[in-house]
C-alpha cells in the first residue's frame, strides 16, 4: 500500500479500495498528492459523497488547504489554499457541503486566488443550505 494507492483510490472514488487501505491504518488520512491535494480534495472533485464521509469518519481535516500556491499550480491544477468545502461549493455539491459542515469545516476560510468572504455566500449556496 502506498500514498499513491491511497490517492488514486480517493480520486476515483473507489469506496471499497479506499475503505481497504485505510482499514491497513498505515498512511496518514491527510495525507496529499503530489499536487498538493489531499485525500479529501480528491473525493470532493469527483462528488464522491460516500468516500467523502469514510474519510471524516477517519479523521480527515475537513478545513485542510491545498499546499500549492502560484502559477505552478493554477496551471496544473493543485488546490492553492482551497479547501474540500470550497471545491464543493464551487460545484454545487450540497450533500458533499453538508457533510463537511457537519464535521467542522469553516467557510470562511480563505483561499490563495479568488475567495473573499463566506465561500457559501460567494458561490450562492448560503440560501440553499440555512
Amino acid at each position: 500500500m502506498s500514498v499513491m494507492d491511497l490517492c488514486q483510490a480517493a480520486a476515483d472514488g473507489d469506496l471499497q479500495k479506499l475503505t481497504n487501505l485505510l482499514r491497513a491504518g498505515t498512511l496518514d488520512v491527510n495525507t496529499t498528492d503530489e499536487l498538493g491535494s489531499s485525500l479529501l480534495h480528491l473525493a470532493v472533485k469527483q462528488d464522491a459523497t460516500q468516500c467523502v464521509q469514510l474519510l471524516l469518519q477517519h479523521g480527515a481535516d475537513p478545513n485542510i488547504q491545498g499546499k500549492r500556491k502560484g502559477l505552478f499550480t493554477r496551471l496544473w491544477g493543485g488546490e492553492d489554499g482551497r479547501t474540500p468545502l470550497h471545491l464543493d461549493a464551487e460545484q454545487g455539491a450540497t450533500k458533499c457541503v453538508q457533510l463537511l459542515l457537519q464535521h467542522g469545516a469553516d467557510p470562511n476560510v480563505q483561499d490563495g486566488v479568488s475567495m473573499r468572504g463566506n465561500v457559501l455566500e460567494v458561490c450562492g449556496l448560503f440560501k440553499l443550505l440555512y
